[in-house]
């Protein structure tokens, strides 16, 4: 059979919700597809449910590695991918069964060089609550036909499950997933955008997106109990930094890019205590010493001539707090964090989520036309 679509599904641990996840693909009204279920040394039972799915459908792969985190999982399997377009589905979460075939009509119709549609959040009362623009991000902003200019590099979301791409550009320019750190799916999107010239906003909700789920990387972000991890946004933004220096990218996505680098820089920096600030400026110094790229900006100038003490003022002029706010002040940096201030020096420090202004949606899946108990599929 043809293979037009390859779909890609990192698994780990995902026993509780792998059985909707692969009933939704092997569901899909376009049937050109593979899909390739990349195990990435789970213990529970998802190792068996794969193998009965691919036992009960030819078109499911299954890859084995060691557990080594998502970006080698999709490495992995866009090394193994066949088709001439590639998507992506997280183990707990699920199309919609009309999914695949709408999105590859718009990639045909609309001669884009990405389509993107919309999502449906599922979220309970038990679950791990953000705030609401934290889940309105995932949401679908741009419809239509939008030409890929510096703002709109800035303003699409780098998730990777909402989008068709083409094979054909990640092989041209090699774009893969940096291993070893998170936002390697922003760093990704990334890459893919500033080598793009034109993507479709299709305006339709295809996309069953699960943040219920306890054991979910965003999950764990959000419980802020990845304080090993807090730097992580250095490498992944380094690492688009040098695919666009390398590579043949529009001046108006370089700047876009730019500006989209330092707002990082800013905004992580909020999050960090000054010990953390200041390896952040360490790391930068040596990330950016030798890089002409960012020309006039002062944040940057500073950090590349290694005054991380005027780089740290400049940070602070971002944070916008007063004279009065340095000495002392108590703000809500997220729904997860506080920072107390105390004589310019900044404590994050946990706090209690409220429910107020959060973004709920209640969701159904009604695409799986298999049995709900996964123990039918164990034992067929």
């Amino acid at each position: 059979m043809e293979t037009n679509i390859s779909i890609i599904v990192p698994v780990f641990n995902a026993e509780n919700y792998l059985f909707r996840c692969l009933c939704s693909l092997i569901s899909q009204t376009y049937g050109f597809i593979e899909i390739i279920c990349i195990n990435d040394g789970s213990t529970d039972h998802s190792a068996e449910i794969l193998e009965r799915f691919a036992c009960l459908d030819s078109r499911i792969k299954v890859i084995y590695q060691e557990n080594l985190g998502p970006a080698a999982a999709r490495n992995k399997g866009l090394e193994a991918a066949t088709g001439k377009y590639v998507m992506f589905c997280d183990a707990d979460d699920s199309y919609e069964h009309d999914m695949c075939e709408k999105m590859f009509n718009a990639m045909l119709i609309h001669n884009v060089d990405l389509v993107m549609c919309d999502c449906r959040v599922n979220t309970t009362p038990y679950a791990n609550f953000r705030q609401e623009n934290d889940i309105l991000y995932h949401r679908l902003k741009l419809t239509g036909y939008n030409f890929i200019d510096s703002k709109i590099y800035n303003s699409v979301n780098v998730v990777l499950w909402n989008k068709i791409l083409k094979m054909s550009m990640i092989k041209k320019y090699n774009i893969k997933f940096p291993d070893g750190y998170e936002h390697d799916d922003a760093c990704f999107i990334l890459k893919y955008l500033a080598v793009s010239t034109l993507y479709y906003g299709l305006d339709e909700v295809l996309y069953n997106y699960n943040i219920c789920n306890p054991e979910s990387l965003m999950a764990k972000v959000y419980k802020r109990n990845n304080y090993g991890k807090k730097l992580d946004f250095l490498y992944a933004y380094y690492d688009v930094l040098q695919f666009i220096l390398k590579n043949p990218v529009r001046k108006e996505i370089a700047e876009g890019f730019k500006h989209m680098y330092v707002n990082q820089i800013n905004h992580f920096s909020q999050f960090l205590n000054n010990r953390e600030q200041a390896a952040m400026l360490a790391i930068l110094h040596g990330q950016l010493e030798d890089i002409e790229f960012f020309e006039n900006n002062k944040l940057i100038n500073s950090i590349k001539e290694g005054n991380l003490k005027k780089a740290r003022i400049y940070l602070n002029r971002k944070s916008k707090m007063t004279f009065w706010q340095q000495i002392f002040s108590l703000k809500n940096k997220s729904d997860r964090i506080k920072m107390l201030t105390v004589l310019g020096v900044g404590i994050p420090l946990p706090r209690k989520s409220s429910r107020a202004g959060l973004y709920k949606v209640n969701y159904t899946n009604k695409v799986c036309k298999c049995s709900n108990d996964a123990r039918q599929v164990l034992k067929c």
